[in-house]
């Protein structure tokens, strides 16, 4: 569902505590709303002290072995930090 593709029962997982942030109801077709509802499951799969434990959660496919399609997703996102960091 929406921008960041919950499946229904993992959006109604986390909407109400997405509701409790914002301090309204939250949907999960608004960009907003969907990327704070991801930064909240990232958070409770523990991307505070694992990043890759936490995307490999949110991506579903690393706990099924696809631990490559994982890797170059991560390594991406190092490449993307790199460009942000030289331009910053």
């Amino acid at each position: 569902m929406g921008p960041a593709q919950f499946l229904p029962t993992t959006w109604l997982a986390y909407s109400d505590e997405v509701r409790g942030i914002l301090g309204r109801s939250a949907d999960p077709w608004n960009v907003r709303d969907a990327i704070m509802a991801m930064a909240v499951f990232l958070k409770a799969n523990g991307a505070l002290k694992d990043e890759r434990r936490a995307a490999g959660a949110y991506f579903g496919k690393c706990k099924f072995g696809y631990v490559s399609y994982c890797d170059s997703v991560l390594n991406r996102a190092t490449a993307y930090q790199k460009e942000i960091d030289r331009v910053s």
